[in-house]
């Protein structure tokens, strides 16, 4: 092992601190138990900063999603386009739903949801899409959401927060039908769920707390106390208990000095590893784009360019003391949707060549920069030991 990696620096960390968790036992509403009003909190807070009218918190990304094809009336028979280049929770959230999920290829360059295959796999029977921000990098909305528009489709957008991106530039009307901000922490989790269609957000709030919806009290003589209420259709155990909205506010009031941390880390990767542009492709962004969230730093192997493999690359990264994974495996190559959809695994070409040169690095707030640096120089060790 190298001198600069003799400390082991793990692919993944959370943001949340020792400091943190005393400041979350100094909430008088943590000891107090009051749950609701941490999880009201936490909604207020998103809305403020994202300019929805409608947000509801909930415990996990894909019940965020599950929420939000139920509230969209999305069920058996329905069709569901969404990329296979994402996270489980997408094609989870589409089979629970009951409908079918129809996997569409990305752009090669930006490894998000391609709109031309987009437009190629609507059929009769697609009746929403997923959206999916790959590594934090938001695919090409508008040509997506005005092809959805014309179909009849209804869009929900998986996202992460940036609170330095204005979602407020983005009028109602133009934007998804829902859109799901995920929490990426490991330590957190969780989501909540944005909508300007009150009708919607209404369905939202219900299935959320078990299908239960409020009941005015009886003035003829029935139940008048608040405590009675309605259970009117299946819904879901999903909000979130009061610590985890603790930790969500805590998380949401340092996103913006994370966000600039992992920026910082990734702009130090970009540097260092654009002398060995001929045997990596580093991660496409557009300078210009403020909706970037860095949530991943995903390198290519530039193919027969180095004499290992990409699996022996990230041993060869982890024998070095650098933990690295592989984002994403494609849900389409999956046991389960390859059998039961029929795919091949070179059926979405972009798609698959993205995932076996594919390797991940450790981005996140506290990667320090010269934690950064070892990475980098870690990566580029291991290039020349084995390049072509």
């Amino acid at each position: 092992m190298s001198s600069d990696a003799a400390r082991y620096i793990p692919f993944t960390r959370t943001d949340i601190t020792d400091e943190d968790l005393k400041t979350i036992a100094g909430i008088p509403e943590i000891r107090e138990q009051d749950a609701p009003g941490l999880v009201r909190r936490y909604e207020q807070t998103v809305a403020g900063f994202t300019g929805f009218t409608c947000t509801a918190a909930v415990s996990s990304a894909m019940h965020a999603l599950l929420v939000s094809l139920s509230a969209l009336n999305i069920t058996s028979g329905d069709e569901v386009i969404l990329p296979s280049y994402a996270v489980p929770d997408i094609g989870e959230a589409v089979e629970h739903s009951g409908a079918a999920a129809v996997f569409a290829d990305i752009d090669p360059q930006t490894l998000t949801l391609s709109p031309e295959s987009f437009g190629s796999v609507i059929r009769s029977r697609t009746k929403a899409a997923i959206l999916f921000d790959t590594a934090g990098y938001t695919p090409d909305l508008a040509p997506i959401l005005q092809r959805a528009a014309s179909a009849g489709i209804q869009v929900i957008h998986y996202t992460y927060f940036n609170p330095l991106r204005d979602y407020r530039s983005c009028p109602p009307g133009s934007r998804p039908h829902v859109t799901v901000f995920a929490n990426n922490d490991p330590f957190v989790r969780g989501a909540v769920i944005a909508t300007d269609m009150e009708k919607t957000y209404a369905s939202i709030k219900s299935l959320t707390d078990h299908g239960i919806k409020p009941v005015q009290p009886d003035k003829a003589g029935g139940p008048a106390g608040n405590w009675y209420y309605e259970i009117t259709g299946p819904g879901f155990d999903s909000a979130p208990s009061g610590l985890q909205a603790a930790l969500s506010l805590l998380s949401l009031n340092k996103a913006g000095t994370n966000l600039e941390q992992r920026r910082t880390a990734a702009h130090t990767y970009n540097t260092l590893l654009k002398e060995a542009k001929d045997k990596i492709i580093i991660p496409w962004s557009d300078a210009a784009d403020a909706s970037h969230t860095r949530e991943l730093y995903i390198l290519r192997l530039v193919k027969d360019a180095l004499s290992l493999s990409r699996d022996e690359f990230i041993q060869a990264l982890e024998q070095r003391g650098i933990g690295a994974s592989v984002h994403y495996i494609p849900l389409h190559i999956h046991p389960y949707y390859a059998k039961k959809y029929r795919y091949h695994y070179d059926t979405l070409a972009n798609t698959y060549d993205a995932y076996i040169s594919a390797v991940s690095l450790p981005l996140y707030a506290r990667l320090s920069r010269e934690e950064a640096v070892t990475v980098a120089k870690t990566v580029l060790d291991v290039i020349t030991r084995y390049a072509r």
